[in-house]
């Protein structure tokens, strides 16, 4: 059976260049929304809203967890979108992705993931939460002047994050053709319900220097030792 690279599938363009990081004294301030401008700016209200009325959980406050490590989200099953014609839940390759340098005095975190053959390097990202939940908020950016916004959300526990959610939305596709429209949105979730953290990646692949997933995010400069 077919596999699809879920960042194509979320794009359905060549990925991109991504949001920079917030150098605003007002960063970590939470709107009447209760989400930092730094989000709100790449995401308008009537899609947060729609997420949220599709069960996409976005866990708000100035103390998220802290994230760094990176993980494997496995199986990939698409839940949620607003276009009919896409199949649920798909059969998605594995997505492997890294946060890093979070700095919780401006609420921002590094991302980088790979997916079937797809890999993107470090970029900032927007995140909040309290206690051990978190949503992180990315905008993606391509070379036709393409503009989305995708999110990750979930619970950090000791071995991984439980019940997280994957949300894409298209902000705007800049009349291209081939793309989907301004306004559509998906949201993925693991099966199993828990993303683990790399280390805890299926019995008998140890979590060293010689797997091939560690050493490209070492590549990337993206993943640090614990």
């Amino acid at each position: 059976m077919k596999k699809y690279l879920i960042m194509v599938a979320i794009f359905a363009i060549a990925l991109i260049s991504t949001s920079c990081k917030s150098d605003d004294d007002d960063s970590t301030q939470l709107e009447s929304n209760g989400l930092t401008k730094d989000i709100n700016d790449i995401i308008p209200q009537e899609y947060i809203d729609e997420l949220e009325e599709k069960g996409f959980v976005i866990n708000k406050g100035t103390n998220p967890p802290n994230v760094e490590n990176a993980y494997i989200f496995s199986p990939v099953e698409l839940v949620e979108s607003s276009r009919p014609s896409d199949d649920k839940p798909g059969n998605y390759y594995d997505l492997y992705f890294n946060f890093s340098n979070q700095n919780n005095s401006k609420l921002t975190v590094d991302f980088a993931y790979i997916n079937g053959g797809s890999i993107g390097d470090g970029s900032g990202a927007f995140i909040v939460g309290e206690g051990n939940k978190f949503t992180a908020f990315l905008e993606a950016k391509d070379n036709r002047g393409i503009i989305s916004t995708f999110a990750y959300s979930g619970e950090l526990t000791q071995i991984g994050i439980r019940n997280i959610q994957l949300a894409f939305v298209m902000i705007d596709n800049n009349n291209q053709p081939d793309t989907i429209d301004d306004g559509d949105m998906r949201i993925f979730e693991d099966g199993d319900g828990m993303t683990y953290l790399y280390d805890y990646f299926e019995e008998g692949i140890e979590a060293n220097d010689n797997n091939s997933f560690k050493k490209a995010f070492m590549q990337l400069g993206a993943t640090s030792e614990k």
